[in-house]
């Protein structure tokens, strides 16, 4: 994808994925329009969903990549941390998360965020544009209005986001994707609802802003996909996580078993 150099600061990207069905150690599913199921379906004829967040290193933190002024909440002046970063080897990757997209789930503001740039981008050859622009979309909001949801094809939910998402589930297609939204990712994430993570962390030590999994989330561990999880030129790292357990975490110790160091696991 060919990126205007002089809009890149400005362009709201999207840089980690969770894919959530039915399964607590799946990728969420979330439903597609009946004209748009996939001949590749996930056990039970679910559609799958897979969502995305950028992270820097050692902080989790996925708050602002890009641009500057995308998110000042609580004082944070660090946006745009994540463009000196790109490349066309992380837009491969990412390109490769949207190949997979059946429909898209966002909150509100990032549903906010990418349908203020992403509608502009009329390019065809542009993968990523066509995606957001032309697949359904499913925007969790109590206050967006049917009128102002103009990024079409938009589905406001308004009811309890767990039963929506269980509900939508059942119906076959591709991924339903849900990018960014860090704090529908953790609604979903304490819901066990998240089957696949998508991530991409980048070489840099922010220091400040949100986290993917915050203080308080419930406890999980993660099997790699090895062959989609790799190092790119340039030392960014292409992750992806599926979850294996949920609310419970193994422990162990280490000790000295005749003069030999030992692993125990409780």
């Amino acid at each position: 994808m060919q990126i205007d150099r002089a809009n890149a600061a400005t362009m709201p990207r999207c840089r980690s994925c969770t894919r959530l069905t039915r399964g607590p150690a799946a990728s969420v599913c979330l439903p597609v329009s009946p004209d748009r199921q996939s001949a590749t379906r996930i056990p039970g004829g679910e559609s799958c969903c897979s969502a995305s967040t950028p992270s820097s290193a050692s902080t989790a933190s996925c708050k602002g990549p890009e641009p500057p002024d995308e998110d000042r909440s609580d004082g944070f002046d660090r946006g745009g941390w994540l463009v000196p970063h790109a490349s066309a080897h992380t837009n491969e990757v990412v390109e490769s998360w949207f190949r997979a997209a059946g429909a898209f789930l966002f909150g509100r503001t990032s549903f906010d965020l990418l349908g203020g740039y992403w509608p502009k981008v009329t390019e065809p050859d542009d993968l990523i544009a066509t995606k957001l622009n032309t697949l359904p979309k499913y925007v969790v909001s109590s206050t967006l209005t049917d009128q102002e949801a103009g990024w079409s094809p938009t589905t406001v939910l308004r009811g309890e986001l767990v039963d929506e998402v269980r509900r939508l589930k059942e119906l076959p297609g591709m991924e339903l994707q849900v990018h960014g939204s860090w704090k529908l990712v953790q609604t979903l994430h304490q819901a066990g609802l998240v089957d696949l993570y998508r991530l991409l962390q980048y070489p840099v030590v922010v220091g400040t802003g949100k986290h993917l999994f915050p203080g308080g989330s419930t406890p999980a561990t993660f099997t790699t996909v090895d062959e989609k999880s790799r190092v790119l030129p340039g030392g960014v790292v292409s992750l992806t996580l599926k979850p294996a357990s949920l609310g419970a975490i193994t422990a162990g110790a280490y000790t000295v078993d005749e003069g030999r160091s030992a692993t125990v696991l409780s």
